[in-house]
């Protein structure tokens, strides 16, 4: 994003991709501005972010976005292929549209 971290439309862009996230079913987790740790405390895995509660969650203060894998995100994966070597070799494993998406990232 090229805005102003600390701008409405910054806060509003996050916002949207949180609403983006839960139309896809994944479960977006609200993160501490600049930081990778959760703003829900200790019981952030137990939080479910919907269209209706998105307001309590991304609220116009800053935050990051991150997500939760597995089954409160309909099965979400995270793969680091931190090398094009790394890349190669599960390629074939992942299912679509992993390697779609993976081939797009690596051009």
């Amino acid at each position: 994003m090229n805005v102003a971290p600390d701008s409405e439309e910054f806060k509003s862009k996050v916002a949207a991709a949180a609403l983006d996230y839960v139309a896809r079913k994944w479960n977006p987790v609200a993160l501490h501005f600049k930081q990778k740790n959760p703003a829900g405390g200790n019981g952030w895995h137990r939080i479910r972010i919907h269209a209706h509660n998105i307001g309590q969650h991304f609220n116009g203060r800053l935050r990051n976005i991150g997500l939760q894998m597995g089954p409160p995100s309909n099965g979400l994966a995270d793969v680091d292929l931190d090398s094009y070597c790394a890349f190669q070799i599960p390629l074939p494993l992942l299912p679509p549209p992993a390697p779609a998406m993976a081939l797009s990232m690596m051009t």
